[in-house]
């Protein structure tokens, strides 16, 4: 971590805690560009993960190749625009953006997978313990859920598909 100075950390994380994320993008862009095996050290010492790191480079690839300005991006933010860094494009760009300005994260995903939100969605946050989720895991799997990295993929539906279950025995 040689050529970054305390003062540059100090101001990358100012920008963060104050949710404008640009200099942190430009930064792990160059980052890296320049010296990659110290993301993760660097990511540390900021406060936010590897992954988001890489996000944070990828956005500013692709969004500075656009020519977008960075009033519009740090409004859309920097969630909805790694979402869309996937499939934007110099043709699709003020279409997406424009959708990213009025539309949540979550349908955003939606519409780029051209899939429609489902109206009345409920989310659910659960805090399990490390048992607990072993069981809710092995739940997920055993009706259609799949692991996917470290997450698991399908797990709404077998979720439901175990209660249903449940509730017929």
């Amino acid at each position: 971590m040689g050529k970054i100075s305390k003062n540059e950390l100090a101001e990358i994380a100012a920008d963060l805690k104050q949710r404008r994320f640009l200099t942190a993008a430009k930064f792990f862009r160059t980052l890296q560009d320049t010296e990659p095996s110290e993301i993760g050290e660097v990511a540390q010492l900021l406060g936010v993960s590897r992954r988001q790191a890489f996000y944070l480079a990828k956005v500013h690839r692709v969004f500075s190749e656009l020519g977008v300005s960075s009033a519009r991006l740090e409004a859309i933010g920097w969630t909805k625009l790694k979402i869309l860094a996937r499939r934007i494009n110099a043709s699709n760009c003020e279409l997406l953006l424009d959708m990213a300005e009025t539309c949540t994260a979550r349908q955003i995903k939606f519409f780029v997978r051209d899939k429609l939100p489902v109206p009345g969605e409920r989310c659910v946050t659960l805090y399990f313990t490390p048992n607990q989720h072993a069981v809710f895991e092995t739940a997920v799997l055993a009706h259609g859920g799949a692991k996917s990295g470290k997450g698991l993929m399908g797990k709404e539906a077998a979720l439901i598909k175990a209660l249903e279950k449940s509730l017929q025995a």
